[in-house]
C-alpha cells in the first residue's frame, strides 16, 4: 500500500525455547531477527532514472548477517550452514550455534524479489543504546526536478536549499542524472533530482507539493541563480 518493494525489516525481542524435559522450565533469550528483499542497493543517479537494479542474493544475505552478528554477538563467527541454513553463527570453544540465516518463503506477488531472513542471539553484555523509527504508513508523492546549475554551484549547495525550502515534507532526495551538452547554456550543467514527499500523519495533496516546489525554485534562483530546465 505504500509502494515499497525494497525492504529491510528487523525486530529485537525475547525468544522462548520449550522445556528440555519434565521438571525443567522454558529458556528465554534476547534475539535480533531481520528480513531482506528487493534491490541490492539504493538507486544512484549514474544508474539512470529508470534502471532496474539487481535483487539481493545469498551473498548479500551473508554480508547483512555478518554485520548483524558483529553487533549482536561480537564474539561469534559466521560459517556455511546446513541445507536449511545458508549461514550459521557459532561462538565459544564448542561452536555453539547462536544465529542462522536462510532463504524464506512468503505469500508475495510475482514482482517481489527473493526473501531472506536471519536471527542471531544477542550477547546482553555487549548491548548498546539504539534508537528506532517507525515505518511510514502514508503513501509518498514523487516529483522529478530538472535544474540548470551555473558554473561553480555544487549539488550539495542545491540540496541544502531544497531541504530548507521544503521543511519536514521532503523525505528523500535522489540525484537521477547529470547532463552537459548543447541543451543547456554553455558553462552550465543539468542535474535532475527525484524529490520524495511524505507527511507521516496524513496523505499529502498534489497542491501542497506544488506549493513546496514553487518555494524551492524561488529560493534556488534567488540564492544560487539555479533555474528549472526547460523541456
Amino acid at each position: 500500500s505504500v509502494r515499497e518493494r525494497d525492504i529491510r525489516l528487523f525486530e529485537l525481542g525475547t525468544v522462548f525455547r520449550a522445556c528440555a524435559g519434565p521438571g525443567t522450565t522454558p529458556t528465554e533469550r534476547l534475539a535480533l531477527a531481520g528480513v531482506l528483499t528487493g534491490a541490492r542497493r539504493p538507486l544512484h543517479w549514474t544508474d539512470g532514472g529508470d534502471a532496474k537494479l539487481p535483487d539481493m542474493d545469498i551473498w548479500d544475505l551473508k554480508r547483512h548477517f555478518e554485520l548483524a552478528v558483529s553487533e549482536a554477538f561480537p564474539g561469534a563467527r559466521v560459517r556455511p550452514g546446513t541445507r536449511e541454513d545458508l549461514w550459521q553463527a557459532v561462538a565459544g570453544p564448542d561452536d555453539r550455534q547462536v544465529g542462522r540465516a536462510a532463504r524464506m518463503q512468503a505469500d508475495a506477488p510475482r514482482s517481489a524479489g527473493a526473501l531472506f531472513g536471519f536471527e542471531v542471539e544477542v550477547d546482553v553484555a555487549a548491548q548498546r543504546a539504539v534508537h528506532f523509527a517507525p515505518l511510514p504508513a502514508q503513501p509518498p508523492i514523487e516529483q522529478d526536478l530538472s535544474l540548470v546549475l551555473p558554473s561553480g554551484v555544487t549539488a550539495q549547495q542545491v540540496e541544502t536549499l531544497l531541504r530548507q525550502a521544503s521543511g519536514s515534507l521532503l523525505e528523500r532526495l535522489i540525484v537521477l542524472d547529470e547532463y552537459r551538452g548543447d541543451k543547456v547554456p554553455e558553462g552550465t550543467r543539468g542535474v535532475t533530482w527525484r524529490c520524495v514527499f511524505r507527511d507521516p500523519a496524513r496523505t499529502l495533496r498534489d497542491g501542497e507539493v506544488d506549493d513546496v516546489i514553487r518555494r524551492m525554485l524561488a529560493l534556488l534562483e534567488g540564492e544560487l541563480g539555479v533555474r528549472r530546465r526547460a523541456g
